[in-house]
């Protein structure tokens, strides 16, 4: 009999597992106003899948940005979670456009030929610009007199921003209006570098209100903002009034090398000037509303008078006499009838007292009076020595 019965034989075949590369389908471009904060946009990454069968279920996926051209434009950079939620948080004041891509990968390994990674798909993030405000500092009020003429006040505005610094280009313009305009012959204005200049009318006096805005040319678009708030101050135009003299310059006696003072007591406005006469001629540097004399002498002796002056008008005040104090002094002494006899001679006007002594201790008092018939004294002893004085008083 032919043996026609095979021979068995075994062997083994083996599938090697290839990981499959996971998959995503990205979302739409994004727009967003500058300074609009972190951004969340949930579900902007779609039809997640790891690849493969349900051997690589248990895998774990992760998307990886490959490119960001802009990164400037972000304080957190753009994310997307295994969920497929895409965060990111634009930086302050920044906007543009950002290219962007990203993959998705697992962890099943490139053994055996196997894909870890989805290929790069590319979106954008557009941050779009939004006007900032500018702003200022406003500086102090103002007051002037009506007559004042032209007034220019350089640095009144100062600390001005066009707001950030992508906006430094802008060009910046003051905003300015007031209730009383009345007030004015050129109303109030500040230039863009911060000047303020206003001319009163000459004529008007009271308060004005001003307010000012600082404006850019960056306009309002996307929720912008190119004016600042409102800041208020106030214009006192101060009536001129021409100098009134409330105290005038008192006549004096003075005595020989003392000093004496003039002065006068004044309003008005603006500030007078003030220039004092001697006999009529003027006192050079005497420009104060008082005048010393020092270490007066007869020389000095005369008439004093001051011219006080300002833009509304000018005022002359009375004279004012300085006299040179003539120094007590005993004259004529004479012996008649047995009495002896003297006189007292100076000013009618000096405050004085005469008085007497036997001792040149004790004094009694006479006279503080003129006394042009005379005065006895019936008090000397006799055969005693009789003493004199005439003192002058303050």
């Amino acid at each position: 009999n032919g043996d026609d019965a095979s021979t068995n034989r075994t062997f083994t075949v083996v599938v090697n597992a290839v990981n499959d590369a996971p998959s995503f389908t990205k979302g739409a471009n994004q727009t967003v106003n500058e300074d609009a904060g972190a951004q969340t946009v949930v579900g902007w990454a779609t039809a997640i899948s790891k690849g493969g069968g349900s051997d690589e279920s248990s895998q774990v996926l992760s998307f990886v940005f490959t490119g960001n051209d802009n990164p400037g434009l972000f304080l957190a950079g753009p994310a997307i979670d295994a969920s497929g939620a895409l965060s990111y948080t634009p930086a302050s004041n920044a906007n543009g456009v950002a290219n962007l891509s990203v993959k998705i990968t697992d962890n099943g390994g490139t053994a055996n030929g196997g894909v870890n990674e989805s290929g790069a798909q590319s979106f954008t993030i557009t941050v779009n610009a939004v006007n900032d405000a500018p702003s200022f500092t406003k500086g102090a009020n103002q007051t002037v007199n009506q007559d004042a003429g032209a007034q220019s006040i350089s640095n009144w505005a100062t600390a001005i921003s066009a707001g950030a610094a992508d906006e430094t280009g802008q060009t910046l313009t003051f905003l300015v209006s007031n209730d009383n305009n009345g007030l004015f012959f050129a109303p109030p204005a500040v230039s863009a570098g911060g000047t303020l200049t206003y001319t009163p009318t000459g004529s008007s006096s009271g308060s004005a209100t001003v307010t000012v805005r600082l404006q850019d040319n960056g306009g309002t678009a996307n929720g912008g903002a190119d004016t600042s708030g409102p800041q208020t101050f106030t214009i006192t135009i101060q009536p001129a009034n021409a100098p009134v003299i409330s105290l005038q310059p008192q006549s004096q006696t003075v005595v020989q090398g003392s000093g004496a003072t003039l002065f006068v007591a004044v309003s008005g406005n603006p500030a007078p000037g003030y220039q004092w006469y001697f006999n009529s001629g003027l006192i050079g540097g005497a420009t104060e509303a008082s005048l010393p004399i020092l270490n007066f002498q007869a020389a000095n002796a005369g008439n004093y008078h001051v011219i006080v002056a300002n833009t509304a008008g000018s005022v002359t005040s009375d004279v004012a006499v300085l006299y040179l104090a003539d120094p007590l002094r005993f004259v004529s002494r004479s012996l008649m009838s047995g009495n002896f006899q003297f006189r007292l001679v100076g000013r009618a006007t000096s405050n004085f007292v005469l008085a007497a002594s036997s001792t040149l201790t004790n004094w009694t008092s006479l006279s503080t009076n003129p006394a042009p018939l005379g005065i006895f004294d019936g008090s000397v002893p006799v055969g005693n020595t009789r003493y004199f004085r005439a003192r002058l008083l303050p």
